[in-house]
């Protein structure tokens, strides 16, 4: 832990973690006085750990007693410089790999910080597409957010005019279709917006297809990085928390 310092009267404390690769991964905590929840924030691409809608929320959430906890994906924030951040982040599996891998590190510390509570999962964007193989392969994680995210088989074609051989070949394989039914049973609620010029209406119902109850999901006014009203979007998150934590609730004996 790197310290702690205080944003808006909530205590963030910085971790420093070693990533697969051995190199070092910075994460933010925004610590609740009363934690009764904790949820890991993937923010999306060319963005980093800091970024508002991932710190707006957390500031809000730490007085209801849920702490985030974000770290930068490999090559953004604190780890930009080490190479170029592809154009499409998934057309590259070996960079889905360490993301996947530095986040279920991080989520043993999460686990070493905070033990048995709910841990749940929120990405946008990038983080979104890539929480989906987080989710699938790690079952700590008790339900998904995945905001303005989709499926990238359908979404880069609509996109790009240049898709070539391999970067076809590499989404068959990266693609968040691919693992997304085996985040059954654990909930997930996709928010996206309907005119979302990355990842359109039929890119986000082909991802909410491959998913397997229970999920939800709702399209927002807006585009992909410009909301018409951001309130309503955190509203709707908060909605799916308090829900997720009621059902652990009940679920304890």
């Amino acid at each position: 832990m790197a310290g702690v310092a205080d944003v808006a009267g909530v205590a963030v404390e910085t971790w420093r973690l070693a990533g697969v690769r051995g190199d070092e991964v910075r994460a933010d905590a925004y610590l609740a006085a009363e934690p009764r929840a904790v949820v890991v924030s993937g923010h999306g691409k060319d963005n980093h750990r800091g970024a508002q809608y991932v710190r707006g929320p957390a500031l809000q959430w730490a007085g209801r007693g849920v702490v985030t906890v974000a770290a930068d994906a490999p090559l953004h924030g604190d780890r930009a410089g080490e190479a170029q951040i592809p154009r499409v982040t998934m057309g590259d599996p070996a960079l889905v790999e360490r993301w996947v891998g530095d986040h279920r590190l991080l989520l043993d510390a999460v686990a070493h910080r905070f033990g048995p509570l709910p841990v749940i999962y929120v990405g946008m964007s990038m983080g979104a597409v890539m929480g989906c193989h987080l989710l699938a392969e790690d079952e700590r994680v008790a339900a998904g957010i995945l905001v303005v995210g989709g499926s990238t088989v359908v979404s880069v074609p609509e996109r790009f005019d240049d898709v070539d051989d391999g970067l076809a070949a590499a989404l068959a394989v990266t693609d968040p279709e691919i693992p997304a039914a085996r985040i059954a049973p654990r909930p997930v609620l996709m928010l996206n917006a309907d005119r979302d010029e990355i990842f359109s209406r039929r890119s986000a119902l082909a991802l909410y297809d491959a998913l397997r109850h229970p999920k939800e999901i709702s399209f927002f006014p807006g585009r992909h990085a410009v909301w018409r009203s951001p309130a309503q979007w955190t509203r709707r998150m908060w909605g799916f928390v308090e829900h997720v934590l009621s059902e652990a609730g009940r679920a304890r004996p």
